[in-house]
């Protein structure tokens, strides 16, 4: 896996940073890791694209995070479409549609 080095961070920045991570539990660097790799998913998720299979076994962890909060469309090699729901998203689908039967 690369690795990144980032140099100039204002302090102020590097603060909140710091701060954030430790809000969840974080340390920096898994903290920036994470940040940067939610990001590459959303911006690869913008306009209401699909991603790939291989788009979303290269950063799962990116996007189960995401679908905590959306739906995830995704693609297979074989242009079988699929979408991937939180556990609670899908409780509420499946207890909507049971009231309406």
């Amino acid at each position: 896996m690369p690795n990144l080095v980032v140099t100039d961070i204002p302090e102020t920045v590097f603060s909140v940073i710091k701060s954030l991570a430790s809000e969840k539990g974080l340390g920096v660097e898994k903290f920036v890791k994470q940040l940067i790799c939610d990001t590459v998913a959303i911006q690869s998720l913008a306009g209401g694209k699909s991603i790939s299979i291989q788009q979303l076994q290269g950063n799962i962890d990116a996007y189960f995070r995401l679908a905590e909060h959306e739906a995830i469309f995704f693609v297979d090699e074989d242009d079988e479409r699929f979408v991937l729901i939180s556990i609670d998203e899908l409780n509420h689908l499946t207890k909507n549609d049971s009231a309406h039967r």
